[in-house]
């Protein structure tokens, strides 16, 4: 069964316009000019990747009852799967050999864990529409209690209370279940990109931040609006539609970003270069927008952790903002101050 298609969005050679980014912000914030407002740069990502979420052992054959053994294989395989998500932030003893050898020859261990989580989503996939078929069965609600899934949240900051860890939180829907895997699917995704940046490979790059933006995009669009009504007042971040829907457009920032690099290596200057920026800073304001809305939902949310890793501006030229197109280049001054060229 094919869980869902994930569609590549934006973020892509200059272009602005993406399904994630459904409109374009007419309340930004305004943006002073400068002597040097038109900075152009280079992107570099923080060297810690994104955070990804905890979780417990769930076994679904002791909480749901077989009728036959063909059930209680499959029940036994999606724990299986499940498990080795589970293992995703955990230490693990099995050598580089042994894990290339299990994953078909894949050598990253990110791409590894990527593909956990896709052969999990299937199977989660057709178990949630088996038990939507007879979700009236009154014991349905105590079964998927009895799982006792509970995830910890890669937008939480560490409190001083969670002495033993980070705070997990209580899931009793298989629908948010698939919503936090979804959610580190995202994470690797972008965890990917990062790996490969320092080789350069602006293609791979700019194609794992557009995945990850069309996952939170499938997230914030499909998968959480049907579930808001039956959450629990206490719910991860993750549950919360601004979260995913801010995360895409950081996503598209970054796969732009890349696009900025790849366009500065080309020998492109000036305007071009300018609007790349501009675009850049687009996305990263409307996100700034969106999540600023979405912590008014969800106390725990903390934009200062390693959920929100992005590129950041590291090197400016000056450029003159009087001439044309050439001034909207102004918003690249939100990402960090610019340095004149030295030229």
């Amino acid at each position: 069964m094919k869980m869902l298609d994930i569609i590549s969005s934006g973020g892509g050679d200059g272009e602005r316009n993406s399904p994630a980014c459904n409109r374009h912000r007419k309340d930004c914030t305004p943006i002073q000019e400068s002597n040097h407002s038109q900075a152009m740069g280079i992107f570099k990502p923080h060297k810690k990747l994104v955070q990804q979420r905890l979780t417990v052992e769930v076994l679904f054959e002791n909480a749901f009852p077989a009728s036959d053994p063909g059930t209680l294989e499959q029940l036994k395989e999606l724990s299986s799967r499940r498990r080795a998500i589970e293992s995703i932030n955990q230490n693990s003893f099995v050598t580089d050999a042994v894990a290339r050898e299990m994953s078909g020859g894949l050598t990253s261990r990110c791409e590894q864990n990527i593909q956990k989580v896709e052969t999990y989503l299937p199977l989660l996939g057709h178990f949630i529409h088996h038990v939507n078929i007879v979700c009236e069965n009154p014991k349905m609600v105590r079964w998927i209690s009895d799982l006792k899934i509970r995830w910890s949240s890669a937008f939480t900051s560490s409190s001083f209370f969670h002495l033993n860890g980070p705070k997990l939180y209580q899931i009793n829907n298989l629908h948010l279940e698939l919503s936090m895997i979804l959610s580190v699917l995202g994470g690797l995704l972008r965890n990917r990109a990062l790996e490969v940046l320092s080789k350069g490979i602006f293609s791979t790059i700019c194609l794992h931040s557009q995945k990850a933006a069309g996952v939170y995009q499938h997230l914030a669009l499909d998968v959480l609006p049907c579930l808001q009504p039956a959450l629990a007042p206490e719910r991860p971040p993750e549950a919360v539609i601004g979260v995913s829907a801010a995360t895409a457009l950081v996503c598209l920032a970054e796969a732009q970003a890349v696009s900025v690099r790849k366009a500065e290596q080309k020998g492109n200057t000036g305007g071009l270069l300018a609007k790349l920026h501009y675009g850049v800073c687009e996305f990263l304001n409307e996100a700034i927008h969106t999540l600023h809305s979405a912590t008014k939902q969800c106390k725990d949310i903390s934009s200062f952790n390693g959920g929100w890793g992005c590129f950041t501006l590291i090197r400016g030229q000056g450029y003159n903002p009087c001439y044309g197109e050439n001034s909207v280049g102004s918003a690249a001054t939100l990402m960090g101050p610019a340095t004149p060229n030295s030229n």
